[in-house]
């Protein structure tokens, strides 16, 4: 049977166009998908997808070598544990957790009254971090707390603020290591605040807009980003020396292990950005990217004690999916109480 004429003037084209080397319309498709494709697959090869956890979008960034990451982020944090503060190191574990794509490990530094107490919150309330989160978990030595209760802590400080000043005496570290206090949200990423590892200075911390007694800078000590790399042996050498201070300055200082650590570390430490520990007094500085540091005496996790920081915190615990009936601490004002009963009695011997 003959071809209709119009098939045989469609494939006269088809022939003419692939003679000249021009394809036709479904071969040129297929090439374009092809591309397409190609495309694709280049760059998954040379770029990588990674989640900004602080705001659970997507952003394409260049590849880093395994060696350049693992320099350049921090994947080890140290925290203090204290009974009293369970609810805001929960907080700030689960902050941790949500926002690092990498295993972290954190060293815990708490006494022998406090140990039982970590692991007990550790195994029944902290189950949903550790999927990217481990401890370790160390006392200080029954001579160290003796050392610390001869102090007189003012207002609502504890001999466990003084912990942190004893990593060096009970973990082993050859990197770069976060110290937080456990008043603390974390909503930035491990690989933003490695790039404020000091190779100069053992400390790097968040200048006050206050200054000391003599008017020389003064840093916050509730965020300090050590350099257990470089500056180790330096670390230990200042450490021990705001240990020694401690005995003298006990009589007269309010911030007393921040004090020794400011004498002992003078010139030798690095100044942070103010949003890696961000006050609630910073109004001007943007909340995300940041280290949210809730200070004062009254914490985001006593009900009623109308902290600036009480939504971050519940965003925070909400991933815990702690029971409602215990997620504020609803018995501190008798806390405070009795503490400014024992403070004034004391004041009057």
């Amino acid at each position: 049977m003959a071809m209709a004429p119009m098939a045989t003037a469609a494939r006269a084209r088809r022939t003419r166009r692939r003679l000249a080397g021009v394809p036709d319309a479904r071969t040129a498709a297929r090439l374009r998908t092809a591309c397409v494709i190609g495309s694709l697959v280049w760059r998954l090869k040379n770029f990588q997808i990674s989640k900004i956890s602080a705001h659970k979008n997507i952003k394409i960034g260049f590849k880093m070598n395994e060696a350049d990451l693992n320099k350049n982020s921090i994947n080890r944090f140290t925290l203090v544990y204290q009974k009293n503060y369970w609810r805001g190191f929960a907080c700030t574990v689960s902050s941790i957790s949500k926002r690092s794509d990498s295993i972290i490990k954190i060293d815990v530094i708490t006494d022998s009254h406090s140990y039982s107490h970590f692991e007990k919150i550790k195994n029944k309330y902290l189950s949903p971090v550790l999927k990217n989160i481990s401890f370790e978990c160390k006392s200080l030595s029954k001579n160290d707390m003796n050392f610390l209760q001869k102090f007189s802590f003012k207002t609502h400080f504890h001999p466990s603020v003084c912990y942190r000043l004893f990593y060096m005496d009970l973990f082993e570290c050859n990197e770069p290591v976060c110290y937080l206090d456990t008043d603390i949200v974390f909503k930035t990423n491990t690989l933003d605040i490695g790039q404020f590892v000091s190779e100069d200075f053992p400390i790097s911390a968040r200048c006050e807009t206050k200054k000391d007694v003599t008017g020389k800078p003064y840093f916050n000590a509730g965020v300090i980003i050590m350099n257990c790399r470089e500056k180790k042996e330096e670390l230990f050498t200042l450490l021990t020396e705001a240990k020694r201070l401690l005995p003298v300055l006990s009589k007269s200082s309010i911030y007393l292990d921040q004090d020794a650590l400011n004498i002992a570390f003078e010139n030798r430490w690095k100044e942070l950005p103010i949003r890696l520990n961000r006050t609630p007094s910073d109004n001007g500085v943007a909340l995300d990217r940041c280290i949210a540091h809730a200070t004062g005496s009254r914490k985001p996790w006593m009900l009623g004690a109308g902290h600036a920081y009480n939504t971050l915190y519940e965003r925070e615990i909400e991933q815990l999916k702690l029971p409602v009936y215990i997620r504020y601490d609803v018995i501190w004002p008798l806390k405070a109480l009795k503490r400014r009963v024992n403070s004034l009695m004391r004041s009057n011997r």
